[in-house]
């Protein structure tokens, strides 16, 4: 079975629960291609709640999300894009939390993101700059309810994009000449339920090419 929501919309998997750790970095090259790096985490006891949704959601047909902690079910999402040039998985635990890293190396950016690698992401260019846009079907702005926002709030979030050029422009004002960043942490002033449901990072398209 294929895992369908990988990156980012794992937290529809788990946003009911509020320990969920999640960093992505994706490095973009001049030559097309790029890697992309996913760590995330859940303590042990929410790791137990899932599995007992998942026994549930297989009893009711429905929707499982426990395959985001096994390691040969997201070997096999991996597997099936061709257009990945390697990718390495682990699972393990540590500290009373179970831990997921994902490195995957990528031969062609914008043919990954044709194939629906990552859902709700594109590369687009414009007159001489390149674009890469990445969305999501979640709007925690929506949320109105104090419970449910506080536990939103509790979830902490980091997102890196590393390109090969200067950047021009980004959803976030603050980036360094070729890196942005997002960061929601419940330590910080800006938390999860402030988290745009779309990125953007606009770059120069001099001496880079994605066909």
């Amino acid at each position: 079975m294929k895992l369908t929501k990988l990156s980012l919309l794992i937290l529809a998997a788990v946003s009911f629960f509020s320990c969920l750790v999640y960093e992505q970095e994706l490095n973009i090259f001049n030559d097309g291609s790029a890697s992309l790096n996913i760590s995330y985490s859940i303590d042990n006891k929410t790791l137990t709640s899932l599995k007992d949704l998942d026994e549930a959601a297989k009893n009711s047909k429905g929707k499982s999300s426990i395959h985001y902690f096994d390691e040969k079910a997201i070997e096999e999402y991996l597997d099936s894009f061709l257009e990945l040039k390697s990718h390495s998985v682990r699972v393990h635990k540590n500290s009373g939390r179970v831990h997921v890293d994902i490195k995957i190396e990528i031969n062609n950016l914008r043919e990954a993101l044709n194939s629906g690698f990552i859902p709700y992401a594109r590369l687009s260019k414009n007159e001489e700059n390149w674009s890469f846009t990445y969305s999501t079907p979640y709007d925690f702005k929506n949320i109105t309810k104090d419970e449910s926002k506080k536990r939103i709030d509790q979830l902490e979030i980091e997102i890196v994009i590393n390109t090969p050029s200067d950047i021009i422009a980004s959803s976030n004002e603050k980036f360094s000449k070729r890196s942005v960043k997002w960061k929601y942490s419940p330590q910080d002033k800006t938390k999860a339920s402030s988290m745009p449901n779309s990125f953007f990072v606009k770059f120069s398209g001099e001496k880079i090419s994605f066909e």
